[in-house]
C-alpha cells in the first residue's frame, strides 16, 4: 500500500516527539533546541497531542528526556506527510512526501527542527 498524507489530520494539531539527550543541542545563545538529526528517519515516530499526553510519549520512549512539540502544518511545510498509526493511542508516522520509503531529507528535518519547541523535561 502506498503511503499518502492523511488529510483527516488537521494542520493545527500539535505533534509530540520524544527526544534523547543526544538529540538536543544549543543554539548560539546557549538555549537548548531540537537537533535536526532528531527528525531524520525513514519513519519519524510521534504522537498527536489531542490523543496522547507527555506521559504516553515517555512510556513509549523510555530513553527520552524531553519532548519536541510542532504542528501538522510544520510537517507539511517541510514536504513530509503524516499517517495515523495507532496503536498505541495517538501514534503517528511522519514520512518524506516525495519518496516515503527514503529517509527524511536534511532540509526537511531542519525545517521541522526549527519549528519545534522543547517542552516537557524528564531529566
Amino acid at each position: 500500500m502506498a503511503l499518502a498524507d492523511d488529510l483527516s489530520i488537521p494542520d493545527n494539531i500539535a505533534i509530540l516527539r520524544g527526544l534523547k539527550p543526544t538529540e538536543i543541542e544549543r543554539d548560539s545563545r546557549g538555549v537548548e533546541i531540537p537537533a535536526r538529526a532528531a527528525f531524520r528517519s525513514y519513519c519519524l515516530s510521534a504522537f498527536r497531542a489531542d490523543r496522547a499526553t507527555a506521559a504516553d510519549v515517555f512510556a513509549e520512549y523510555p530513553k527520552a528526556t524531553r519532548i519536541a512539540r510542532f504542528t501538522v502544518r510544520d510537517i507539511r511545510a517541510a514536504n513530509c506527510i503524516i499517517q495515523n498509526e495507532e496503536p498505541p493511542k495517538g501514534h503517528v508516522g511522519i514520512y518524506r512526501k516525495d519518496n516515503p520509503g527514503q529517509r527524511i531529507s536534511g532540509g526537511s528535518a531542519g525545517t521541522i527542527a526549527r519549528s519545534a519547541t522543547l517542552t516537557t523535561d524528564r531529566r
